[in-house]
């Protein structure tokens, strides 16, 4: 009672007691990688890490999460064989969930860059799978009857998804295509089978384990052959002696035959039917032979006639004589 306290409230720091200052230090967060992180191959080194690839301890309790950013996540290599970890570097808090109003600015990190997989935290992985290649059959092939069943498709007979913007590739067994018979009135599809990634190319450096190709085997249904054209063609001339008939004796021998399928010959349908233009010596001039047909066909492929097309139906032998008897 000898004493009257003048002051019964103090204030230290700012708008208080000059010369003090008070402050509340952030808390750190102890911050390590965890799990796995993995994508698809797509040419870049770029990763994405999740908030759970992220183990944080150290919130006051009643703060649940704190949402991290990074300002970049890389793979070590963009390609699938060589890519074996991930780097983080600055890594931030963007905000603090919980139910003390917790801000950002209240916590500090205990590190800024963070690594996944090799030479990064232990028990953690980083790898890039193979993107999956997967082909389809586009449009029909057709050809023109060669005796074989060999089919001719290449990359504009077929659609590729999946392969990363920038890239090629070329398929080997794509040569194997055949038709499913060698005839016309019997070929319908192409199968071509053993498919398998040959070369990548592109501005990527795209390695072949950088893909996986999911379809080995394809069809193309509705392919057809259509039937070869045969061109016929007079040659030399044709004589005989006179028999007070008009009528002419021409052969195989007196024509020439254009898309015939080497190894297969034919006969002709009313071929014994030419004529000259007159039955006298002084007015025979011309033979000619109309309505010619395929009669059979023959050789070492089993050809049928509807694999052939016969385009002349009519010839004409000029200069050709018939001799006084």
């Amino acid at each position: 009672t000898d004493y009257n306290l003048q002051t019964t409230n103090l204030t230290w720091g700012s708008g208080g007691q000059a010369g003090t200052n008070a402050n509340i230090t952030a808390a750190t967060i102890t911050l390590t990688a965890a799990g796995n992180i993995s994508k698809v191959y797509d040419a870049s080194a770029n990763a994405t890490v999740a908030q759970n690839n992220y183990q944080i301890t150290g919130l006051v309790s009643g703060d649940t999460a704190a949402a991290l950013t990074n300002t970049g996540a890389t793979y070590n290599s963009a390609h699938v064989l060589d890519a074996s970890n991930v780097s983080a570097s600055g890594i931030a808090i963007a905000n603090v969930t919980g139910n003390h109003s917790s801000r950002a600015g209240d916590y500090v990190l205990s590190t800024t860059n963070l690594t996944w997989g090799s030479g990064g935290q232990a028990g953690t992985n980083a790898n890039i799978t193979a993107a999956n290649l997967t082909l389809a059959s586009t449009g029909n092939v057709t050809k023109t009857y060669d005796g074989t069943a060999n089919a001719t498709v290449g990359l504009a007979n077929l659609s590729i998804t999946g392969l990363v913007s920038g890239d090629s590739l070329t398929l080997s067994n794509l040569t194997t295509a055949a038709f499913n018979s060698t005839h016309v009135a019997n070929a319908s599809n192409v199968t071509v089978g053993n498919l398998a990634l040959a070369t990548v190319a592109g501005n990527h450096t795209s390695a072949l384990s950088d893909y996986s190709l999911q379809t080995t085997n394809l069809t193309w249904n509705g392919s057809t052959i259509t039937a070869a054209n045969l061109t016929l063609a007079s040659t030399g001339n044709v004589t005989k002696t006179y028999d007070g008939t008009a009528n002419a004796t021409v052969g195989l021998a007196n024509l020439s035959i254009t898309g015939l399928v080497s190894g297969d010959s034919l006969t002709l349908s009313n071929l014994t039917t030419a004529a000259f233009n007159s039955t006298h010596v002084a007015n025979a001039s011309n033979v000619t032979v109309g309505n010619l047909a395929l009669a059979t066909v023959a050789g070492n492929h089993t050809s049928a006639l509807s694999d052939y097309s016969l385009q002349t139906t009519n010839l004409t032998w000029n200069g050709s004589t018939i001799t006084a008897a």
